[in-house]
């Protein structure tokens, strides 16, 4: 089995960072309370951890907007469809050695 190597500092692994990350453009970094509960086996572990919550505070046409934007940036057709409560996002991204990870 081929080993995946990821170096962020390639253009085309850039191109594919920006196009996860860009969806959520204009989302601000807020904080929230909520509770990590840790196993038996992970508390002997003494790390600390800071975790940061997902609320989401983008409106579903912001998020197609940006998706839109990305799209239009990599030469792809819009997508028609309206988001719906969930989001589920493919990302397909070119290796630049003829092979497409998902």
């Amino acid at each position: 089995m081929r080993e995946l190597k990821f170096d962020a500092n390639l253009g085309f692994q850039q191109e594919a960072i920006h196009a996860i990350t860009d969806i959520f453009l204009g989302q601000k970094v807020c904080s929230s309370n909520f509770t990590v509960r840790k196993t038996v086996e992970e508390i002997n572990l003494h790390e600390d951890v800071q975790g940061y919550s997902n609320r989401l505070e983008l409106l579903p046409e912001e998020i197609m907007e940006n998706i839109h934007a990305i799209q239009l940036r990599n030469g792809q057709a819009q997508s028609p469809e309206a988001i719906t409560r969930t989001m589920n996002f493919s990302i397909w991204m070119e290796t630049g050695t003829g092979k497409t990870y998902v």
